[in-house]
């Protein structure tokens, strides 16, 4: 029973190893929208004017 065990989990730590690195070149390729990069500009031009206080503080 003990070796079953074992080749389950070994089975288990393969599939989350490939699924990590599926979602990672996945992460890696996908290409940004329009709406987002968009958004990214006009903070990049709020951040340069000081007209947005991220830091959470007053």
């Amino acid at each position: 029973m003990k070796i079953a065990m074992q080749l389950t989990l070994d089975g288990l730590v393969r599939a989350m190893r490939i699924k990590a690195h599926e979602v990672a070149d996945a992460m890696e390729t996908r290409r940004p929208s329009a709406k987002q990069v968009e958004a990214a500009k006009e903070d990049h031009v709020v951040r340069r004017r000081g007209g947005k206080d991220d830091s959470g503080g007053s």
